[in-house]
């Protein structure tokens, strides 16, 4: 195995390893932001029980919208419903796309040094 192909596995593991992370993180940051903007506007409700109710709502979209650890490892096995294959999708497409540069360009490289050797 070439030091090339050595250099494609590692960055597909590493990928495929670290794309889950940066996807909860992605999501909950997002999700953090809307639970903020809900608690400014919470925080302008003069009644306390209508501030509380709404707290609360705020706190509900929040868990809904963003990506707890545990959500993420059922959509990774296929159990968390119509997002598994997105996810897979996210993490397997620039894998291959990765793998199908790679080898055209080294492949182009090598036809094209070979075409400069003499016979």
């Amino acid at each position: 195995m070439g030091g090339w192909q050595r250099l494609g596995i590692v960055i597909s593991i590493l990928w495929i390893l670290c794309s889950p992370v940066y996807l909860l993180f992605a999501s909950n940051q997002q999700a953090f932001v809307n639970f903020r903007a809900c608690l400014r506007v919470v925080e302008h409700l003069q009644s306390d029980n209508v501030a509380a109710e709404a707290s609360q709502r705020c706190q509900e979209t929040y868990r809904r919208e963003g990506m707890s650890t545990d959500r993420l490892l059922k959509i990774l096995l296929l159990q968390g419903g119509d997002g598994s294959l997105d996810v897979w999708a996210f993490i397997l497409t620039p894998v291959a796309l990765l793998w199908l540069v790679g080898t055209a360009i080294i492949g182009t490289a090598r036809w094209v040094r070979r075409g400069f050797v003499g016979p």
